[in-house]
């Protein structure tokens, strides 16, 4: 009996998310709101602004892997892998999917790597200057 209580609230907690979602993409359909796209870009670079998020991008730019294979190859414990897996989840940069009891993570769009590695490029760049300006 409890299991159905809790199922109905996950589901409704789920609806709320997808309508809320589909809410807020509707907004950005029908250039209601302009600053609501500066927000979702915010939201989206805020997502990966933490040097763990940025190691899981890498490592799953080759493809899909599985939380245990995570583990050894960040060197931290599962909690803290998963919580940084939620946050890229929550921004749309990553997805998973479940086969038996292990799940994998895959990023929705490869361009992210792009991304990453511009912002890498420009800070080269400033760091270069930089060291121009000290000698």
């Amino acid at each position: 009996m409890g299991n159905k209580k809790l199922n109905f609230n996950f589901f409704s907690f789920f609806r709320f998310l997808l309508l809320t979602k589909l809410s807020k993409y509707r907004k950005i359909i029908n250039m209601e709101n302009e600053d609501r796209i500066f927000e979702l870009e915010a939201e989206y670079f805020k997502a990966l602004s933490h040097p763990t998020r940025i190691k899981i991008i890498y490592l799953l730019k080759d493809g899909e892997s599985c939380l245990c294979d995570l583990i050894p190859e960040m060197g931290k414990d599962e909690s803290h892998i998963a919580r940084h897996l939620a946050v890229l989840k929550r921004a749309n940069i990553i997805s998973v999917h479940r086969r038996g009891i292990s799940a994998y993570y895959k990023l929705n769009d490869p361009t992210v790597i792009d991304i990453i590695e511009k912002a890498k490029d420009i800070i080269s760049k400033q760091i270069n200057e930089l060291k121009d300006i000290l000698k």
